[in-house]
């Protein structure tokens, strides 16, 4: 996403609501995605609510600003010493148990003091190769280099070629399981070696769309731990998949969903007539807007997009911005409810906060960029008053039409013979 390092997103959930009452995302996309998997996972009774808010709480008090890392094997030690250096970190949901990987979320500003850390981690699983790490630092008095090599599942047979070829190396744990890649200290002087070695396979590997041996940075290897969202959902285990795979069905009408299905693809709108909507009307910080279903939700391609990729939120264009200059107001689908006749929604807004807002490419507009929630008001207040007024105009030509027709009706009429 374009500028998403930077950004920050304000998402107000309303007061009374089971989950965050105000969050600022350094990216909102990401946090988004996150927040949704995990209130799915809820839904199905696979996550306990009290890992839901303990991502919340991390969430408001790092202002959201998180890196996700992966950690490799048993982190009771590490956990130790993240505590003791008062690093801010949150542990996240395991997604996949068998997979020897554990997620952090990690405070950014606690990111170098983290890092000293995962290296010690990761110094702590080193395992395989003819030499363990520290032992080739010392043989070769730190004249080493990190290599990645397009072998993953093919570990065992790496090691029998190079104990061959007499090379001094370390096996370095795979900080990310899954792309194909896999990490080696080499001393140096048996850089040439591998090189060779890795020749003999060259044309084999290219042929399958894979990429050369690269000698790469201490910095490149830890940030390989790094995950986004995707990588993140893409952890998860068979029982979790399938879960998650009744709300990402793409690309499917209304006729071939199940019941079950439909009222899942209506994430969390409900309709008037729940309690919830009187809770919300009573609440003097939430402002109240009417958005028209045809003209500012269905039509807007953003908007319906939006949706399906996050179900646990609402889309509408905000009526009165168009072309380079149009505005989608997103909002958490449990402060919008559906009316009775299905042609419009009344939705909930914070009055001083400012809502998450997307430009015209879907991408979140930074909070200095965004209204408050009395501004973005007015805008729907605007179109509802014109839709009045039109109302009144076509009720009065209407009117003056049926006049004109009475009066040409004969006042005595012919009796019909």
């Amino acid at each position: 996403m374009d500028n998403r390092e930077n950004e920050r997103v304000m998402m107000s959930l309303g007061a009374g609501a089971k989950t965050m009452s105000m969050l600022l995302f350094a990216d909102a996309r990401m946090a988004l995605a996150i927040y949704s998997l995990f209130k799915r996972l809820q839904k199905e009774h696979i996550l306990k609510g009290g890992e839901v808010e303990q991502f919340e709480k991390f969430l408001k008090a790092t202002d959201g600003r998180f890196d996700l890392v992966n950690v490799p094997g048993d982190i009771k030690s590490m956990k130790t010493e993240l505590s003791q250096a008062g690093i801010r970190y949150c542990m996240m949901p395991d997604l996949n148990p068998a997979d020897g990987m554990m997620q952090i979320a990690v405070f950014t500003e606690d990111r170098q003091k983290f890092g000293s850390i995962f290296e010690k981690q990761i110094a702590r699983q080193m395992s395989g190769g003819e030499k363990v790490f520290q032992d080739l630092v010392n043989l070769t008095e730190n004249n080493i280099s990190l290599v990645s090599l397009p072998y993953e599942g093919m570990e065992q047979t790496v090691k029998e070629d190079l104990d061959k070829l007499g090379v001094n190396y370390a096996m370095l744990p795979d900080l990310h399981v899954g792309d194909g890649e896999i990490q080696l200290a080499v001393a140096n002087t048996d850089l040439d070696k591998v090189n060779h070695w890795f020749s003999l396979y060259k044309d084999q590997l290219m042929e399958q769309g894979k990429e050369s041996c690269q000698v790469i940075s201490k910095e490149e290897y830890l940030n390989t731990a790094k995950l986004t969202d995707q990588e993140y959902r893409k952890t998860a285990d068979q029982k979790m998949d399938t879960a998650l795979k009744k709300y990402e069905k793409a690309k499917v009408t209304p006729k071939s969903l199940s019941a079950e299905e439909k009222l899942l693809s209506k994430g969390s709108v409900k309709p008037e007539d729940h309690p919830a909507f009187e809770e919300m009307w009573k609440d003097q910080s939430m402002e109240r807007v009417t958005i028209d279903k045809k003209s500012l939700v269905d039509s807007s391609p953003v908007a319906t997009s939006f949706m399906k990729e996050y179900p646990d939120f609402f889309v509408s264009r905000i009526p009165g911005t168009y072309g380079e200059n149009v505005e989608y107001l997103v909002l958490p689908g449990e402060n919008v409810f559906e009316s009775v006749n299905g042609k419009t929604y009344t939705a909930f807004l914070p009055k001083d906060g400012k809502p998450l807002v997307l430009d015209q490419k879907g991408n979140i507009k930074k909070i200095e960029q965004r209204k408050s929630g009395n501004e973005i008001k007015k805008y729907y207040d605007d179109v509802k008053q014109k839709m009045k007024v039109a109302k009144q105009k076509q009720e009065k030509t209407m009117s003056e039409q049926l006049g004109q027709a009475l009066e040409k009706i004969p006042a005595n009429p012919l009796k019909a013979k």
